[in-house]
């Protein structure tokens, strides 16, 4: 990307981004969200 003019090359460890952003959509289901009824909706507990 020199040719169009960026100096400064910053790698990014998109695998960490994407293990953060699961891990901070797991808290706020877990936060949020009503597990048992989740649970029940999804067929994995029964009624």
């Amino acid at each position: 990307m020199r040719w169009a003019g960026l100096e400064n090359v910053q790698l990014v460890d998109y695998h960490a981004l994407r293990e953060r952003d699961i891990e901070r959509l797991a808290d706020l289901v877990e936060k949020h969200l009503d597990g048992t009824l989740l649970r029940e909706l999804c067929g994995l507990e029964a009624t």
